[in-house]
């Protein structure tokens, strides 16, 4: 969620525009001649735990608290599909940041220029999964016994943007604003946002599969789940990594009397010949009762290693559905609302978007 990501990006939205556009021509003839019917898809689930998401976006410039993690998850998605097959393009953009509360502490009160604690020893740790991706998704729907509806799926992936691994290592604060550090840093790049190596145009290639499932259990209990990402892989030939020890030993003092340091780095700056980028599986399950007008759902959440349940209640009124949940660790609230073919969602832990912290957005048509 750092504003170095916005370009790699742009980098991500250009390409996933280009394969929606080559899905949609490529499948437009069989839309206009035979039984194929348009979809598409859109989901986005952000959650930032020491500030608000748009302060992340800004360089953690706002208030901030304790956390230990930041992620975005995006899927966005459209095609044609018939009774039981489907062709669509996809774009996906993962972002998963996860550190130590020193490392938050640290970062927090050095941007927003904050008096240090002298004598204070961070224990700082960092580690990044990141990529941009787009490509084509196939899937067949079908039953596959009574009462038991499955759809899989198989995406072929190419992405020009990513960051795998971290750093870690330890800060003393010497000054109120000042403070000297040494870290190992430990990770692969299409762009070197640490330390500015300059680096070649990288593409990496790679697939998913998906599963989905809605399960009639019972007359009036229906369990609906979805696995993305099992397996998910992305490969790279002649990936940029760097494996390097940093330390603060040269440093410059800025008009405010805050110390900046130009790192002293020494290690290793090379290529992995192949290199394998693990997409971590996403998962989501929903159980709902539908023997009332006034249907509860029980369901959660797992993504990068988060888990998030979430209560909420349905109710259908002349061909309308509308839905509200409550999000009970972010204490985000929820509203759904559903017509024939489409529907729409949305989550957020405060109405105000800029002390949001918590979101989730979802659309869907013939999805």
């Amino acid at each position: 969620m750092s504003p170095s990501n916005s370009l790699g990006a742009g980098r991500g939205a250009r390409l996933g525009g280009r394969l929606l556009a080559a899905a949609a021509l490529a499948t437009a003839p069989a839309a206009a001649s035979g039984p194929g019917r348009f979809y598409a898809r859109t989901e986005v689930l952000a959650r930032s735990e020491p500030d608000a998401i748009m302060d992340a976006l800004d360089g953690w410039h706002g208030p901030y608290g304790p956390g230990r993690r930041q992620y975005a998850w995006s899927w966005i998605e459209a095609g044609v599909r018939d009774e039981h097959w489907g062709l669509g393009g996809l774009v996906r953009w993962d972002y998963d940041l996860r550190f130590s509360r020193d490392a938050a502490s640290l970062y927090g009160a050095v941007q927003n220029k904050q008096a240090l604690p002298v004598g204070r020893s961070y224990a700082v740790a960092v580690r990044a999964h990141v990529i941009h991706a787009g490509g084509l998704r196939a899937s067949w729907r079908g039953d596959l016994a009574q009462g038991l509806e499955a759809e899989f799926g198989l995406s072929l992936l190419r992405s020009n943007y990513m960051m795998e691994g971290g750093i870690q290592g330890t800060a003393l604060v010497t000054g109120p604003r000042a403070y000297t550090y040494s870290a190992n840093a430990d990770y692969a790049y299409t762009r070197d946002v640490l330390f500015d190596r300059p680096v070649a145009p990288q593409d990496g290639l790679g697939g998913s599969l998906d599963l989905a499932v809605d399960w009639r259990v019972r007359p009036d209990w229906r369990v609906r789940a979805q696995v993305r990402d099992l397996p998910g892989r992305v490969w790279w030939r002649q990936l940029p990594y760097t494996q390097a020890n940093a330390t603060s030993d040269r440093s410059s003092t800025d008009s405010e009397g805050f110390t900046h340091w130009a790192p002293l780095v020494s290690g290793l700056e090379a290529n992995h010949a192949w290199f394998r980028q693990t997409l971590p599986a996403r998962e989501s399950v929903e159980i709902a009762c539908t023997a009332w007008s006034l249907v509860p759902t029980l369901g959660a959440n797992v993504q990068f290693g988060d888990w998030l349940p979430r209560v909420g209640l349905a109710r259908t009124l002349a061909g309308w559905t509308f839905g509200a949940t409550c999000w009970p660790t972010t204490r985000a609230l929820g509203f759904e609302v559903g017509h024939r073919q489409w529907k729409a969602g949305l989550a957020m832990d405060n109405l105000q978007w800029g002390l949001v912290k918590t979101v989730n957005l979802s659309f869907a048509i013939n999805g």
